[in-house]
């Protein structure tokens, strides 16, 4: 049987989820085979309907279909992987019972499941919101030190890459609360939007004439096609028209905001691609002995876990990564003649760490994955098939992989086969 595919588009996710509500009543061997099964589940407001990852997340489900999904491929990791463009993980105790109460005449949920839900959704939960005055417009000069010479593309890449970490620093601040959803405008366009998360201000006026800070929940932060005045307008009559002026919009227009903005492509920063630009730059500006020796051996794995916006993962040392980088001479290790280009900090040919063994399944193994012997020398090139290619265009590259480290990995009591390996990419 075919492998199943990935939705692509929202709209396929909504009609799955009114699918798999109309099938929970009506299919007795979805019931029974499989609601006891699903841990991560989706909700959406507008629908005011819930539905497990496996089953939204690829395109034209039904009860038939995934009834007889053995040997399609499906698996939860590929599907919770693509759903966090739209969703994000929420402890919502209160949904998480209106779950079980709503499942309850069907059978019982597992107890450790958790409650996902639209990021543009975010201000709708927010317990922080306290009037109906929560969306204002941040105008942003071109004459800002942060901003001069810079166009709208520019600024939008620096949120993507930034503003998720850093302090917004103003010069006049908002007479706003925290819940506010904030509407970016430079260059006479609505540019970008993030919920504000707290504002602080400095004990005295900086040297560039800065009051304070804002940050923004980091989850919110949002780029789209930048939206003109007319398109402002068309949702909001009232609107003055761009100005240097911190302007308020009135809340009952956000539905119709958040529908507007599903064309015009909104990109919501996935911290997962941020964390793992940063470790490598972080793996890079390590300086280690080209002379090192390595010991393979067992490590206790680390207990020190942070979490993102959809799950919880085990920190990585970049050290240790740079090790094994250093041991491979800055060579890809399945293709050594993969030379692209010389990296800036190290002057030698870049390549990036790969953990073989996903970090993500540390809890299946009883000491730390996060050693030399695990590590991968790759180029840009293989790093990104190795993560974003159709599964049976990685097999040679992890088949490869797995022989030369199969010996090392063993010593690091990491018991793992190819069939395991596999499982983990698929």
């Amino acid at each position: 049987m075919n492998e199943f595919l990935l939705v692509d588009n929202l709209e396929q996710v909504k009609r799955n989820v009114v699918q798999f509500n109309h099938d929970i009543k009506e299919n007795e061997e979805l019931r029974k085979r499989f609601l006891s099964r699903y841990r991560q589940w989706y909700y959406i407001a507008e629908l005011n309907m819930f539905a497990p990852s496996k089953y939204i997340g690829y395109k034209e489900m039904n009860a038939q279909k995934y009834n007889n999904k053995d040997d399609t491929g499906a698996d939860g990791r590929k599907t919770e992987a693509v759903l966090r463009k739209w969703f994000i993980k929420k402890d919502k105790p209160e949904l998480l019972e209106e779950l079980r109460n709503r499942m309850l005449v069907y059978g019982k949920i597992k107890k450790n499941s958790e409650i996902h839900i639209l990021k543009y959704e975010l201000l709708s939960f927010s317990k922080k919101v306290k009037d109906r005055s929560t969306i204002r417009i941040l105008p942003m000069s071109e004459k800002d030190p942060e901003f001069i010479g810079k166009s709208i593309e520019e600024v939008q890449n620096g949120f993507v890459s930034s503003l998720t970490d850093r302090n917004y620093n103003f010069k006049k601040g908002m007479d706003s609360d925290p819940g506010t959803l904030v509407l970016f405008q430079y260059r006479a366009r609505i540019i970008a939007m993030a919920i504000l998360e707290s504002k602080t201000y400095y004990e005295n006026i900086n040297d560039y004439g800065y009051k304070g800070f804002y940050r923004f929940i980091p989850e919110s932060v949002a780029t789209f096609i930048p939206l003109t005045n007319k398109e402002i307008k068309s949702i909001w009559p009232r609107f003055k028209g761009f100005n240097q002026s911190l302007q308020k919009l009135e809340f009952e227009q956000y539905k119709l905001f958040q529908d507007f903005l599903l064309n015009k492509n909104i990109r919501y920063i996935l911290r997962d691609e941020r964390n793992e630009e940063s470790f490598q730059k972080r793996v890079e500006n390590n300086n280690v002995d080209s002379k090192l020796v390595i010991d393979d051996r067992p490590y206790i794995k680390t207990e020190t876990l942070f979490k993102n916006a959809s799950n919880v993962k085990y920190q990585r040392n970049p050290r240790v990564s740079k090790k094994a980088i250093v041991l491979a001479e800055f060579k890809c290790e399945f293709k050594s003649n993969h030379l692209f280009f010389n990296s800036s900090v190290t002057e030698k040919n870049y390549v990036e760490a790969h953990h073989l063994v996903p970090m993500e399944f540390q809890d299946q193994f009883e000491y730390s994955l996060d050693v030399e012997a695990n590590i991968v020398s790759l180029c840009p090139l293989c790093h990104k098939r190795i993560h974003h290619a159709i599964f049976k265009e990685k097999i040679d590259l992890l088949k490869m992989l797995f022989v030369i480290r199969k010996d090392r990995l063993k010593k690091c009591n990491i018991e793992v086969d190819l069939k395991m390996l596999y499982s983990f990419y698929k």
